[in-house]
């Protein structure tokens, strides 16, 4: 399969990639292939506009195919609402633990960092 970042804007693209039996996760908030125009890597979602483009952009890649969601450094009560909104599973990072599973760097879980430490 593949990951694909951004939301709505993808969902043709995500159709197009399904129909021919790929599997896609998609990955919103923070974007890392994009996030020089997000302002750097910070937390995305933090205003309730904010938040419900995201909550949206969920809602569209999961009526586009994809089979799980990525849900990069927002604010956990925008990804926990959004787990629970959706009918596949969730995985976060930075995002709180109400999503249905998260990614732990090693590195960060262990300590093993020089200038950047994860909260």
């Amino acid at each position: 399969g593949i990951k694909l970042e951004g939301g709505a804007e993808m969902a043709d693209s995500i159709r197009k990639i399904t129909s021919v039996g790929i599997p896609v996760i998609g990955h919103i908030g923070l974007t890392p292939q994009r996030q020089s125009s997000l302002g750097g890597y910070r937390v995305q979602g933090k205003t309730a506009q904010k938040a419900l483009k995201i909550i949206e952009d969920a809602l569209a890649l999961q009526e586009s195919g994809c089979f799980a969601i990525l849900l990069e450094a927002m604010p956990e009560p925008v990804a926990t609402t959004i787990t629970k909104k959706l009918n596949i599973p969730t995985i976060g990072i930075g995002a709180g633990n109400g999503t249905s599973g998260q990614v732990l760097v090693q590195q960060d879980m262990l300590g093993i960092f020089d200038r950047f430490v994860p909260k």
